[in-house]
């Protein structure tokens, strides 16, 4: 029996801005695994959204094209290593599921943390890393967790997850 997955998605510019430097995409591989992903650039406005854009459009195809998802990444950094002429690098933060197995594998790459809830418990899933194009090597580093019906992944950036210690600190 296969997972069914049910996504939703909330987006909000930085301070009014026009764009988000966030982009995000689901796939169905097809191959009873599905992936979501989240890219962060780096800084706000046009910039950080064409960096995010080119991590997300580059996954998408290479997934297409049959990659796995540590010569993806891989990939992605190199070609960011190459096109970047600013300093402008993006984060890379993706979930696969096995929706047979519910076996789940995170990759982090610069990337705020993931929340597992299942029940009343939640599992952190964290990686402290630098994002993609900044090192010529990225060492991807598969963290697995099994999930089944009923479950949430909560997937953000770090404009989301930091506001959480703003308002911790703004309410005292």
């Amino acid at each position: 029996e296969l997972l069914n997955i049910t996504v939703g998605v909330a987006a909000i510019p930085k301070d009014g801005k026009l764009q988000s430097g966030d982009c995000y995409t689901f796939l169905n591989t097809g191959e009873g695994k599905f992936i979501a992903a989240l890219s962060d650039g780096m800084g706000t406005g046009y910039g950080a959204e064409t960096e995010s854009n080119i991590v997300i459009n580059l996954l998408e195809e290479l997934v297409d094209s049959g990659f796995d998802v540590d010569t993806t990444v891989n990939m992605i950094n190199a070609i960011l290593l190459v096109k970047s002429d600013k300093d402008n690098f993006a984060t890379i933060d993706l979930t696969v599921v096995d929706l047979h197995s519910g076996e789940t594998e995170f990759v982090k790459v610069g990337a705020a943390p993931t929340f597992v809830k299942k029940n009343e418990n939640v599992r952190i899933i964290r990686r402290v890393s630098l994002p993609a194009g900044i090192l010529s090597n990225v060492e991807t580093e598969l963290m697995r967790h099994t999930v089944k019906s009923g479950d949430f992944i909560i997937m953000m950036t770090d404009g989301v997850y930091d506001s959480f210690d703003e308002a911790e600190n703004n309410s005292t």
